[in-house]
């Protein structure tokens, strides 16, 4: 691999960051997931990260909305 050149497991692992990031459903991110020409434990390994990262991207503003307004004293 050449300097600075990223791995196929890497450029996956940031199309899933970015799906997720993007707000696609988890069934688009698994269907990328299992289309990927990687072993399946880098597969899978996939899948944990985008499970992962699903509860984090977008989780301050579902506290907020889950909250409603707040009515100042």
């Amino acid at each position: 691999m050449a300097p600075g050149a990223m791995s196929e497991f890497g450029l996956h692992r940031e199309q899933v960051e970015g799906m997720v990031a993007a707000g696609e459903s988890f069934p688009e991110v698994e269907s990328a997931i299992e289309c990927a020409s990687l072993p399946p434990d880098e597969r899978d390994a996939l899948w944990l990260f985008a499970w992962a990262l699903r509860g984090r991207v977008g989780s301050s503003e579902h506290r907020v909305a889950r909250l409603g307004p707040v009515i100042a004293p």
